[in-house]
C-alpha cells in the first residue's frame, strides 16, 4: 500500500511541473496597427444636354431634357452621409439681349438611385423646383460608404409666352457635400 501511496503522489507532482513548464518565464507582447485611408466624394453629371424644341406661342410652353447617369461616387470610407443638389443659372439668348427664360420656372426630378458597392446605402431622391439656387435632389441617409449612387433625371423649364425666337443657353450645376 505504501508503494501505491508514493507512487500516486509522484505522479500528481510530476503533473503539476509540466503544467508549470507550459507557461513561458518571460513574455512580450507587440502592438500591431495598420492604417486604412478613405478617398473622396465626387460628381459626375453628363457634359451636356438637349431640351425639347418648342415654337414661340401666346401661351406658357414647357421643355424637357432627359439627363441619364448623373451618378455620386463616395470612397471616403466612413459612415458619413452626403446630399446631391443642383442649382440652374438663367437662360439667356444668343442673339437677344436679357434674361428670357428664369430659372425659377425650372424642375429637376430625380428617378431612385441605383446604388452599388454598398447597398446597405438608401439613397432618397427629391424632387427640385425653383433651381435659382441650389436644392437638394438625392441624400444618402447612412449605411456604409464606398459606394457609387448612379440616377437619371428630368429637367423640365418652363418658356414664358411669346418667348423671341433664338437659342437658349444655360448651365446646370451638379454638386455634391
Amino acid at each position: 500500500m505504501r508503494k501505491s501511496s508514493f507512487a500516486a503522489l509522484a505522479l500528481v507532482g510530476s503533473a503539476a511541473l509540466v503544467g508549470g513548464v507550459v507557461t513561458p518565464a518571460i513574455a512580450a507582447d507587440t502592438t500591431s496597427t495598420v492604417a486604412v485611408s478613405g478617398g473622396t466624394l465626387t460628381i459626375g453629371a453628363p457634359e451636356t444636354s438637349v431640351l425639347t424644341n418648342i415654337t414661340s406661342s401666346s401661351s406658357e410652353q414647357e421643355a424637357t431634357a432627359t439627363l441619364t447617369d448623373v451618378s455620386v461616387i463616395d470612397d471616403r470610407a466612413s459612415t458619413a452621409t452626403w446630399t446631391a443638389s443642383v442649382a440652374l443659372s438663367a437662360f439667356s439668348g444668343a442673339s437677344t439681349s436679357g434674361t428670357v427664360i428664369p430659372p425659377e420656372t425650372a424642375v429637376y426630378t430625380p428617378a431612385a438611385a441605383v446604388v452599388t458597392v454598398s447597398p446597405t446605402t438608401v439613397v432618397t431622391p427629391t424632387t427640385a423646383t425653383d433651381l435659382s439656387t441650389a436644392k437638394a435632389v438625392q441624400a444618402s441617409g447612412g449605411g456604409t460608404s464606398s459606394n457609387t449612387a448612379t440616377w437619371d433625371a428630368t429637367l423640365t423649364v418652363k418658356v414664358p409666352a411669346l418667348a423671341l425666337a433664338d437659342d437658349y443657353t444655360a448651365t446646370l450645376t451638379h454638386s455634391v457635400l
